[in-house]
């Protein structure tokens, strides 16, 4: 997988200004899915900091799975560097793999 350095990835600043107080680089897997609300019904979809188009919730339902892969990848990722990764979902922390499902 290649890296994409961050200046050039789309990423949201509160995982950017966590990471550097907490005296880490910040990376794109702090936050390997993005939504930015575009409307009421859409949002701009970033994975991985690349930005993979606009979808509407929807969509998004149905595109659950894959964008799941790319979680676990940043996960993993982020795993090989920490002695504990934990994640977040909508504001809430979450506890372990099988709360992504």
């Amino acid at each position: 997988m290649r890296r994409l350095p961050l200046k050039e990835a789309k990423s949201g600043g509160r995982k950017r200004l966590q990471a550097i107080a907490c005296g880490l680089e910040p990376s794109i897997h702090m936050n390997p899915v993005l939504l930015k609300p575009q409307s009421d019904v859409g949002s701009q979809v970033v994975v991985q900091g690349k930005v993979i188009g606009q979808m509407k919730a929807s969509d998004y339902a149905k595109n659950k799975g894959t964008l799941l892969e790319a979680v676990m990848q940043s996960y993993h990722r982020l795993g090989e560097d920490a002695d504990i990764c934990r994640g977040r979902r909508g504001g809430q922390c979450i506890r372990g793999q099988s709360s992504f499902r």
